[in-house]
């Protein structure tokens, strides 16, 4: 049914995200690492994705307008400048520790990146 849905959609001209392999978006496959803001990131999965989406969708790409007041002001992480920090650094009365003490245990690689 699905794959019927996808076909209609690409007919009608609507754009279509296509995962061929849920699984991979969990099972641990792919890198992960923690970026400087707290948040996950699965940087070549992401990069695959958006690839797939350019390829299926690239007709109607080419038509898109790009907005210049907005383009090149987000982060890896999708957060854009003028946003609040994502995970704000605040105390946790419940755990006796602050939200962003993971940032002592960061691994070297992780060190490095920032």
């Amino acid at each position: 049914m699905l794959t019927y849905a996808t076909a209609w959609a690409h007919d009608n001209g609507w754009m279509n995200v296509s995962i061929t392999n849920q699984e991979e978006f969990v099972d641990g496959t792919w890198n992960i690492f923690r970026y400087k803001n707290g948040l996950y990131l699965q940087q070549d999965l992401a990069v695959r994705l958006l690839k797939d989406f350019g390829t299926s969708n690239a007709e109607m790409a080419r038509e898109f307008d790009v907005d210049l007041d907005v383009y090149g002001k987000c982060d890896i992480s999708g957060v854009h400048d003028s946003e609040n920090e994502p995970c704000p650094r605040v105390w946790d009365e419940l755990r006796k520790t602050w939200t962003d003490e993971w940032k002592k245990h960061l691994e070297d690689v992780e060190i490095q990146y920032y």
